[in-house]
């Protein structure tokens, strides 16, 4: 009895310390939407299964000197797979398309100081800032690496996935 205890105790340690691999989705593209700034409504996932999401949402937002600013909110101008954009008439930003990369969906941000003042930026954060979403950001001093997680008060942060978890979520905060 005791040769069998001890089987079963190292057959749940084996278990326990064998890795387990899982399969995961990887986002492969986004696709854009039709308004004149950058934004996303539809997210396409590697196997080729997609999300619609309940609303438009910029693919980034950032701070320039102290103001919220998105990609949704100025006007885009293609040219082959590269989107320009001005903000505050002296800042560009330049969104490049750029091939498959094999790990995921990658795209390459570019911010052009093309005035002479000393401009600030901060908090670029992709699908943007906005109070029913959660985001890691810096918030604090520059001199000091603070990283912060903020998500709304009320619970909707995945609304813009699934309504039927909203909904679950609401209940169970409201409960």
């Amino acid at each position: 009895m005791k040769n069998i205890g001890i089987a079963v105790w190292l057959l749940n340690l084996a278990f326990f310390l064998t890795p387990l691999s899982c399969f995961s989705q990887v986002l492969s593209d986004v696709e854009l939407g039709k308004g004149r700034g950058l934004s996303s409504d539809k997210l396409i996932l590697s196997d080729s299964s997609s999300i619609t999401m309940q609303g438009s949402k910029p693919l980034f937002s950032f701070i320039l000197n102290s103001r919220q600013h998105n990609s949704g909110e100025t006007e885009a101008i293609k040219a082959n797979d590269i989107y320009n954009q001005t903000f505050e008439n002296n800042l560009t930003s330049t969104f490049k398309i750029s091939d498959n990369y094999s790990s995921g969906w990658r795209r390459k941000i570019t911010f052009e100081n093309k005035g002479n003042d000393t401009v600030t930026i901060n908090n670029v954060v992709p699908f943007g800032e906005d109070t029913g979403s959660v985001y890691i950001t810096g918030k604090g001093p520059s001199d000091l690496a603070r990283a912060w997680l903020f998500r709304s008060i009320e619970p909707k942060y995945f609304s813009w996935f699934h309504p039927a978890l909203t909904e679950a979520l609401q209940s169970a905060s409201d409960a």
